[in-house]
């Protein structure tokens, strides 16, 4: 079974008891950055008293997903392991998709824990009462493709969420 474990974006109690008993039991973990994955083990350590087990990192992230997924060996999943994207909800504007479509490519069991979704924490504080809303996740850095993006959200009725990375 690979679990999908969200992590928490900004407050270290928000974490689900679920995920804690599987980021320390787990042998195995794929990781968005595993310098973050590594320093969220070691505060849970700390603030939590958990017995951490001796744990395998493979990086998995954006930039070597696909190249990642077409040499792993589906085998790998023999034995129970997890994804942990660095802040937030695995595959909501963060990598973890790929990987979910290859588990359902080779029929692999696959289970996405509930957590932290910064999108909806957006929404639930912004006081709308609109049942709809769009998320456009990170918008496009190319001027023409951010221009026509935001030409198509200004457009919209509905309200509208927006990643920005605090770099950009």
């Amino acid at each position: 079974m690979l679990y999908f474990i969200p992590t928490p974006i900004g407050n270290l109690e928000d974490i689900s008891q679920r995920s804690l008993r599987l980021l320390a039991s787990l042998p195995l973990l794929f990781c968005e950055d595993t310098r973050v994955t590594k320093q969220l083990l070691k505060l849970i350590k700390e603030r939590y008293n958990l017995e951490i087990t001796q744990k395998r990192f493979i990086s998995l992230h954006s930039h070597n997903e696909l190249k990642v997924l077409e040499n792993l060996d589906p085998d790998i999943f023999m034995e129970d392991c997890a994804y942990v994207s660095d802040a937030g909800m695995p595959c909501i504007s963060d990598p973890g998709a790929a990987l979910v479509k290859y588990c359902q490519l080779k029929k692999i069991d696959y289970e996405v824990l509930p957590g932290a979704n910064a999108a909806l924490l957006a929404y639930a504080s912004s006081g709308f009462s609109n049942p709809r809303f769009t998320f456009w996740g990170f918008l496009p850095p190319k001027e023409k493709a951010l221009n026509d993006s935001l030409s198509i959200i200004l457009n919209n009725q509905n309200p509208t969420i927006i990643y920005e990375a605090p770099h950009r």
